[in-house]
């Protein structure tokens, strides 16, 4: 699927079937936040999924979104990629060499 021509990372209709999500995750939210990454940049789009009051690692894994989602999308996956994306705390540093 794509939108204004380029490909969407997660082909989320936004349809809010996945809600309400249990831990209170904005499900397509960050959905959308991820897909702004392959326009503007995963730095361009951090800031703004920092700021969300439940992010993807708040994600428990109880897939009672994934049997609602009609797109079918496997969301327990989708939050864990999000999380290594887009988490201050998976920024690793640079290697010092002794």
């Amino acid at each position: 699927m794509q939108e204004n021509g380029t490909e969407l990372l997660v082909c989320c209709t936004g349809c809010q079937s996945c809600m309400p999500c249990m831990v209170k995750i904005n499900i397509p939210g960050l959905f959308a936040l991820y897909n702004r990454t392959a326009t503007e940049g995963v730095e361009a789009v951090r800031a703004e999924y920092e700021r969300q009051d439940k992010r993807a690692d708040d994600c428990i894994n109880c897939y009672r979104c994934e049997k609602q989602c009609p797109q079918h999308l496997g969301i327990g996956i989708l939050m864990q990629d999000i999380a290594e994306t887009l988490s201050l705390i998976h920024i690793s540093e640079p290697t010092r060499h002794a």
